[in-house]
């Protein structure tokens, strides 16, 4: 990675996805930064269900 690059990547804001569990009904929360794409699921905090669906997308 370039010097440029990573200069460039220390201002990428991060965005946070709210998700909700469907086994245990929770939500909870994971960041990515605001260039990479929303990922497919995110593992339940609450009782380790990967069975989840995004609620929304925020910055």
């Amino acid at each position: 990675m370039s010097v440029i690059e990573k200069v460039k990547d220390l201002f990428v804001d991060e965005e946070k996805i709210v998700w909700q569990c469907d086994e245990c009904d929770e939500e909870f929360e994971t960041f990515v930064k605001e260039t990479e794409p929303t990922p497919d699921s995110a593992t339940c905090e609450h009782c380790g269900s990967t069975s989840t669906s995004v609620r929304r997308r925020a910055g």
